[in-house]
């Protein structure tokens, strides 16, 4: 692997969103070997650029994606003693590079259902409120494993010509380089440090 020699940063730009989204997008399961139920968690923390004139997802610019699992017993989710404990250790493992301020809250349940709130006061109460639910759904009973998705999200909007600047650089790069966009997913792929956090806005050259 040969790491890229710029990447995005992350926390440069004033003008963002933030979202977290809770979903349950796969069947619950059932494994007679377990002694206790489980929630299967997949987290993913995402951070994306778009230019101001946005028109179309192939314009989104991706700049950090840490996808985690998590195994926890139901009950540490449930109870109200130990879920604010329990998913203050998944957020902080998921190495969030940002304060989460103001964030929207979305939640889609397996049938369908679907809440919106802007601007959360409590995220691990919102994502509490999500697991309680799941537990009393009646298409969840019989099973002890409860999968669903969790996603943390920072939309940032870019100027467009750095929008542009940022794709020239990363299409040179691949004519280049037939290994270049694998190398760059598997860089974002990781936790940055402090410095990395605040690149110069462009690489050098462009």
């Amino acid at each position: 692997m040969s790491p890229p020699n710029w990447l995005p940063p992350l926390n440069f730009h004033d003008e963002f969103e933030l979202s977290a989204v809770a979903a349950q997008l796969e069947f619950p399961q059932n494994n007679p070997t377990l002694l206790q139920d489980y929630f299967l968690i997949s987290t993913n923390v995402f951070v994306a650029f778009s230019p101001n004139n946005f028109s179309s997802n192939e314009e989104i610019f991706p700049g950090l994606s840490i996808a985690e699992d998590y195994a926890v017993p139901c009950y540490k989710l449930t109870s109200p003693t130990l879920a604010h404990q329990a998913i203050s250790e998944i957020l902080n493992d998921m190495s969030i590079p940002f304060e989460l301020n103001q964030v929207s809250w979305r939640e889609r349940h397996f049938i369908g259902d679907i809440n919106f709130q802007e601007n959360v006061d409590n995220l691990s109460e919102s994502i509490w409120n999500f697991a309680c639910s799941l537990t009393e759904k009646t298409y969840n009973e019989g099973f002890n494993i409860l999968p669903f998705n969790l996603s943390i999200i920072k939309m940032v909007t870019i100027p467009d010509d750095q929008h542009d600047t940022w794709s020239r650089w990363y299409d040179d790069n691949m004519m280049a380089d037939p290994d270049f966009e694998e190398d760059y997913m598997e860089a974002i792929s990781r936790p940055r440090t402090a410095e990395e956090l605040l690149y110069d806005v462009n690489p050098d050259g462009y």
